[in-house]
């Protein structure tokens, strides 16, 4: 046996062993295997969705979409989840809260993508949280808060798996 194919063999062997997993029920991105989702099926208003997040997973938020290929990718995690089919708009981690007109993401990425629907963003008192039209057609649209929707938790995968530290149930 050469020295290379000792070297590559031992590469390969190194990388499997490291390579990033996801907790229990989460989805690894079948395109970026750094990134792990939750779909949850369960309908909650926009701060107990980025709270159930938090709790979930040590660093998981509501999901940052940083671009169109993570859209199209979080639609089909959506799409492909075994719980019930979810319908209608599911929370997103993004929002203007803060600051009307300034959007903001829950984990403090800095994506600069937006897919707003034509008409959007809406930015008024009562619409100040962001949701994507993942069984349509992958838009974001603004929406009231309090609202009660489904969503779509995100975190890093890691080869050591961050501690579970339980989920809220408000």
């Amino acid at each position: 046996m050469s020295l290379t194919t000792l070297i590559i063999g031992l590469s390969v062997l190194y990388h499997s062993s490291s390579a990033n997993v996801c907790p229990r029920k989460w989805i690894q991105s079948p395109t970026n295997h750094d990134k792990c989702y939750l779909v949850v099926s369960e309908k909650k208003i926009w701060f107990n969705a980025e709270d159930y997040c938090t709790n979930a997973f040590v660093g998981a938020h509501l999901a940052s979409i940083c671009s169109a290929f993570e859209n199209a990718n979080i639609m089909a995690i959506v799409a492909s989840a075994k719980a019930a089919p979810l319908t209608g708009p599911i929370w997103i981690g993004l929002d203007d809260i803060e600051n009307p007109g300034n959007f903001q993401w829950t984990d403090g990425s800095n994506c600069v993508y937006r897919n707003w629907q034509p008409g959007e963003p809406n930015t008024n008192s009562t619409t100040q949280c962001v949701s994507m039209l993942a069984t349509g057609n992958g838009k974001w649209i603004m929406g009231n808060c309090a609202a009660e929707q489904y969503f779509v938790c995100e975190m890093v995968a890691s080869s050591s798996t961050p501690a579970f530290t339980g989920v809220s149930r408000k």
